[in-house]
């Protein structure tokens, strides 16, 4: 994967990384910051996410969409029990979907998460039930603020 840096016209500092795809194929993906770290930093977390198997950015599709595209392929796909697919994907209709529903993927926080969470609790929700969550979201990830990207696009 290789990148070029470059200053804009308009003093805006551009990362190019040219990205190959499943297919073979190559593309260029351009990252813009004010300066020559800050669009080093985007297209570095681009990377990350290029290792990690995920796709560079999802900007425009939201939460509840992408979610029924896991469930129909990769939670299906799975090796788990039938009964732990369903615990998993039932849990992320109820208690995910109501609060992130048309949130776009690229605006997702570990505070969102969170919150989710939190929801759980205050509707008394067993302990057991946030602990199943988190399991099937990816565990540590779905809150910790190092991994919550991680957690979004390789656990779901």
């Amino acid at each position: 994967m290789a990148s070029r840096r470059t200053k804009r016209a308009d003093g805006r500092y551009n990362v190019t990384l040219t990205v190959e795809n499943p297919d073979g194929s190559t593309r260029r993906v351009y990252f813009y910051g004010r300066t020559q770290a800050e669009a080093r930093a985007k297209a570095h977390a681009a990377q990350e996410r290029i290792a990690l198997g995920a796709p560079v950015r999802d900007a425009s599709r939201s939460f509840g969409d992408w979610l029924s595209e896991w469930r129909a392929t990769f939670l299906a796909a799975s090796d788990r029990a039938p009964s732990t697919k369903a615990l998993y994907g039932g849990l992320l209709e109820r208690h995910a979907r109501p609060q992130l529903d048309q949130v776009p993927l690229a605006r997702i926080t570990p505070a969102d998460l969170t919150r989710v969470l939190l929801a759980m609790e205050k509707a008394g929700r067993a302990a057991s039930t946030r602990r199943n969550i988190r399991t099937g979201a990816g565990g540590r990830g779905f809150t910790d603020p190092s991994a919550a990207y991680g957690w979004l696009f390789v656990c779901f």
